[in-house]
């Protein structure tokens, strides 16, 4: 087992042992409040439709994508699971109901009024 796997199975063991992780599944529109270190430790709050997810058993590299439309403009943020600025995770409600996708990267290039939230 080489060392990078090693620290993965400790930190992965003292995190999942205290906490229990969110699991956001695509298609779900989630809330994420994190500390924004460009504001001064402010907390940020993005609310956006999950795009895509890794999710991987045995590492703590599990992240999530969510894209939100802001006066025209389409944002992307990505946020890891275990990163320590994230304070908050929150399932706000679902957008699409039956999926047949496990990327919802087409949104991208859908009408921004098509991909919004509403």
């Amino acid at each position: 087992m080489s060392y990078i796997q090693e620290v993965n199975k400790n930190l992965l063991k003292v995190n999942l042992k205290d906490t229990k992780v969110f699991q956001p599944k695509v298609g779900d529109i989630i809330s994420v409040e994190y500390f924004s270190v460009m504001s001064g430790l402010q907390i940020r709050k993005f609310v956006g439709i999950c795009i895509s997810n890794k999710e991987s058993a045995h590492s703590i590299n599990n992240y999530v994508t969510l894209r939100n439309i802001f006066d025209g403009f389409a944002m992307e943020f990505s946020f890891y699971l275990n990163w320590p600025q994230i304070v908050n995770i929150t399932k706000v409600g679902v957008k699409f109901k039956k999926l047949r996708r496990a990327k919802l990267y087409y949104l991208r290039k859908q009408v921004l009024s098509k991909s919004n939230l509403t």
